[in-house]
């Protein structure tokens, strides 16, 4: 598993961070990433699938109003 924090960072920014750890999983690896209240995980997970549909993700809205974001490697992608 590995872990991002996203919580500082201005939205291109959370983007380019999140595609380039994408990128370097495996396959069997699942991404966690923790967002502050100001992200919008909509966004970054329409503009990672507009890159490629390999993978899965699911949002979680925590108690204080931040985003946990978890990716994981689809068997239906490419």
């Amino acid at each position: 598993m590995s872990e991002l924090n996203l919580s500082e960072s201005a939205e291109t920014s959370r983007l380019s961070c999140l595609l380039e750890t994408l990128r370097r999983l495996r396959s069997g690896d699942v991404l966690t990433a923790s967002m502050g209240k100001d992200a919008d995980p909509d966004f970054l997970i329409a503009e990672a699938r507009k890159r490629s549909n390999k993978w899965d993700f699911q949002k979680h809205r925590l108690g204080d109003d931040s985003w946990l974001l978890h990716a994981k490697l689809s068997r239906k992608g490419t």
